[in-house]
């Protein structure tokens, strides 16, 4: 049985430590937090820091339990949350908001095309910089990290994370989810994606990314980068370890697993899906969706769905859950707004 895919990165990293995480997103949030909640949660909470926006957590929905030990420092508020135990409850956390005159300015520019685009390329430069500015902060504070690690986002984390390499002199190591050019973004972020992808790849000194095509991807777009590494999204499964008995014998009612995080590219697919299942609500089928990550418009549509089920279960159990089903879902993307991903 191979160790799971966290132990495997935590052996290829071996990081110095203490690490700085940049990332614009961060358990106990969704998605691909999640992801990072499992790969660092084991590691020791004085080993990295990480720096991410205290206006993402003011929803109330979010599980408190799924905040990583270590400590956690914000672009856009001076709190800092200490090692250990976390309980951080929405709205108690004061950020920026700016004037009024600034914010109706702001909302006159929105009107226009070049006005949306001029606020957005003013919003990404002023989160960018606030993370550059609480990084060296944190160094100055006596934090002597052996490293940087941007994660992937919309760009301010990335970019804030190559500047802060270049700043304390240190590896930047990035750690990317989905392609960071071609990616369906807002103009300004696309902008900013297209013009500075080429220099980011080529300033890391590790890739880390969750599948072969995207290695693939970056190595044919930019030859002499550093080799991507591959970090999968969920640990491998052998299908001899699922418990005695757990394994689909096609007999009704029929079950279809979906399994992964759920978001703009399955849309299509995913809806498709839930029609189907209204329509052939007369026949033995059930599906459940094990999606950390949910549209709540797929939510909406699937309220009075028996058929139909959201679960969300540790990466750990999930093969067991996917051996019991009859039928594996994949839903595959075409013609979408960025049709790279």
């Amino acid at each position: 049985m191979k160790a799971p895919a966290w132990t495997q990165w935590r052996e290829r990293v071996r990081l110095p430590a203490p690490i700085l995480i940049v990332a614009g997103w961060a358990p106990p949030m969704g998605g691909g937090a999640l992801e990072l909640y499992r790969q660092l949660g084991p590691l020791h909470r004085d080993s990295y820091d990480i720096l991410t926006e205290a206006r993402l957590f003011a929803d109330p929905s979010l599980d408190q339990s799924r905040w990583l030990p270590g400590r956690y420092a914000f672009a856009d508020s001076p709190l800092i949350l200490e090692p250990g135990p976390k309980d951080l409850s929405p709205g108690s956390v004061a950020v920026p908001r700016g004037s009024f005159v600034r914010r109706s300015f702001v909302a006159a520019l929105s009107g226009s095309r070049v006005g949306r685009a001029v606020v957005g390329a003013a919003g990404l430069g002023v989160r960018v910089a606030r993370f550059i500015h609480r990084g060296r902060k944190l160094a100055r504070a006596g934090r002597a990290y052996g490293a940087v690690m941007a994660i992937s986002d919309s760009g301010p984390a990335l970019l804030a994370g190559w500047a802060l390499a270049r700043i304390l002199k240190r590896p930047l190591n990035l750690y990317l989810f989905d392609l960071y050019d071609g990616n369906l973004f807002p103009a300004a972020e696309r902008m900013a994606a297209r013009l500075l992808e080429p220099g980011l790849m080529r300033a890391a000194h590790r890739i880390f990314v969750t599948n072969e095509a995207t290695r693939d991807h970056y190595l044919g777009q930019y030859p002499g980068i550093a080799r991507p590494e591959i970090v999968p999204n969920l640990p491998e499964q052998n299908p001899a370890d699922a418990p005695p008995g757990e394994s689909s014998d096609l007999t009704p009612p029929f079950e279809i697993a979906l399994a992964g995080n759920v978001y703009w590219p399955h849309l299509e697919a995913v809806s498709n899906l839930i029609e189907a299942m209204r329509q052939l609500s007369d026949l033995p089928l059930r599906a459940t969706f094990y999606a950390p990550s949910r549209p709540p418009s797929l939510v909406k549509r699937t309220e009075g769905l028996p058929s139909i089920a959201w679960d969300c279960v540790d990466a750990d159990q999930i093969g067991g859950r996917l051996a019991t089903a009859s039928l594996l879902f994949l839903p595959f993307g075409w013609n979408t707004p960025a049709n790279d991903i």
